[in-house]
């Protein structure tokens, strides 16, 4: 069983590390626009319009898109002075609980960003200066906390085979 898992978490952590890469490309992007607006208002007194649209638009990606990676990497940052004094039994609950309880809010997170992005295409919401749709960022996010459900689902189920295994 740990061998299917293991295959699904790898396809997931590729999809994963692509959805980081596009992410990086919007760091990028952002740096590119904002240089151009400094350059243009400082030197040429010249300055990009709806420069922080794009900028506020791009931060959507580079802040959700890599998440589910660096989960899948357990990069995440974590503070284990207490946890590491406890019994090992103790700390599997507690990792169990914190997996369980992350899904569930990802669950919900994945639904209101879905609400929002469907009533942000019905509506035809668009920025203010550049009148750019609205929903592709809705998505964006929604799909951020549909990768991030399925790492820590699939986190938790090789954590409990694991245990299952080792019993």
């Amino acid at each position: 069983m740990l061998v299917h898992i293991d295959k699904v978490i790898s396809i997931v952590k590729k999809v994963a590390k692509w959805l980081t890469i596009v992410s990086a490309i919007c760091i990028a992007a952002m740096l590119l626009i904002n240089i151009i607006e400094v350059i243009g208002a400082k030197w040429f007194n010249w300055s990009f319009i709806g420069y922080l649209e794009l900028t506020e638009q791009l931060m959507v990606p580079v802040s959700i898109l890599s998440i589910a990676y660096i989960a899948l990497e357990r990069g995440h940052i974590r503070i284990t002075m207490v946890s590491d004094r406890l019994p090992s039994s103790v700390r599997f609950a507690l990792d169990i609980f914190g997996y369980v309880l992350g899904i569930l809010v990802m669950v919900l997170c994945t639904w209101r960003a879905y609400v929002q992005m469907n009533y942000a295409m019905n509506a035809k919401l668009t920025t203010n200066t550049l009148s750019i749709p609205v929903w592709p960022t809705n998505l964006v996010i929604m799909i951020g906390f549909c990768l991030l459900f399925f790492s820590w689902l699939l986190i938790l189920i090789k954590k409990i085979a694991i245990a299952a295994q080792t019993k």
